[in-house]
């Protein structure tokens, strides 16, 4: 069976089902009133997610074996999921979704894999789903942690010796009380 899905650039899905015509409609009622950006994307159902499912799960893995656990704990994850996004370039990418709550953001933090470049895309969404800040494009499995780290929770100004202080205690903290 064939699914049709309308997403926005940001991703959101404001259709998803199998009647072709529904989608092409609110695709056009979305980019009349928003001007743009919505585009329909057929696939088959099991393999869309099992997809989204897979790079989801290695990416996550890939943070963890690589980033203290620490380090993790500070960006106050509350919940990942797996999905498809836009990335700048209006590919369309699978991608593991955190929900994160750190000192710098709170909000969504997507992790899309670009399979024919075999790197990750990594960009900050609050938690309306608007974008925040730019796309970083060539991100390596190995460089995953410490990009995710200064976007949500380290401090630029900050040593090193200070910043594993401050995010055992902020991991502490999280963990007991949050």
């Amino acid at each position: 069976m064939k699914k049709f899905k309308v997403l926005t650039s940001d991703g959101r899905c404001i259709y998803s089902g199998t009647d072709y015509e529904e989608a092409l409609y609110q695709r056009d009622e979305y980019n009349y009133e928003y001007g743009g950006g919505a585009k329909v994307h057929t696939c088959k159902v099991d393999d869309a997610k099992e997809t989204a499912v897979n790079t989801a799960k290695t990416a996550l893995n890939q943070i963890i074996a690589t980033t203290d656990a620490n380090i993790i704990c500070s960006w106050g994850v509350s919940g990942w999921g797996a999905g498809w996004i836009f990335n700048a370039n209006d590919c369309y990418l699978p991608c593991l979704i955190l929900d994160v709550s750190g000192l710098i953001h709170t909000g969504r933090v997507i992790i899309a894999y670009n399979e024919g470049s075999d790197v990750y895309e990594v960009a900050l969404y609050d938690a309306k789903g608007n974008r925040k800040g730019d796309w970083h494009t060539d991100v390596y499995c190995d460089e995953l942690g410490s990009l995710i780290d200064s976007l949500v929770e380290r401090p630029k100004d900050m040593s090193d010796e200070d910043y594993k202080e401050l995010s055992e205690l902020d991991s502490f903290y999280k963990m007991v009380f949050e």
